[in-house]
């Protein structure tokens, strides 16, 4: 007997009238090969703020998961946190963001998650150009520097931020 089903299988034999007492046999899935999240919300900013992410997971043969599974949730950006149990093939954790942006890719055991991927921005970006300098005293390079609201728009023309260097001197408007 091979089942690719997780459940409970009765299993009887007969010959012309006479049976068998029905035996229960239960199949569980298989260790975690697929997960899908479901991340809200999908976008976030840096600096500490969370994205709630439900995740299920199958194994390979698309059952969920059994609810005794211990699985490793990892991130390739920024933190996960919460231990939550699974349940019915289905955890869920939250996404903190740090300071670095960009689209985050969860990892559950050693394969990538499908479904939702979570986008941390940027709350301003700055370019230089040039972007490397000398350190003689004189060299100068031209900032550009894009601030952006909660919902991600770029801020009204004349919005002053507040501008710092961990090396040399800022002058300019």
């Amino acid at each position: 007997f091979t089942g690719t089903t997780a459940g409970l299988v009765g299993i009887k034999a007969y010959s012309g009238t006479i049976f068998s007492s029905m035996l229960n046999v239960n199949v569980h899935p298989g260790a975690p090969a697929t997960a899908t999240v479901k991340a809200n919300p999908k976008t976030i900013y840096v600096g500490g703020e969370t994205s709630n992410l439900v995740i299920t997971i199958k194994d390979a043969f698309n059952n969920l998961v059994d609810d005794s599974s211990s699985v490793r949730i990892v991130t390739d950006l920024d933190t996960i946190i919460g231990d939550a149990p699974v349940v019915n093939g289905v955890t869920t954790r939250t996404l903190v963001s740090g300071k670095f942006f960009g689209t985050v890719h969860l990892y559950v055991e050693d394969f990538e998650a499908g479904g939702d991927k979570v986008v941390i921005a940027p709350k301003a970006i700055v370019s230089a150009v040039p972007d490397t300098l000398l350190a003689d005293g004189s060299s100068t390079a031209k900032l550009t520097i894009q601030v952006f609201n909660q919902n991600g728009q770029l801020v009204p023309d004349g919005t002053q931020p507040t501008i710092t260097s961990t090396l040399g001197s800022l002058s300019g408007d």
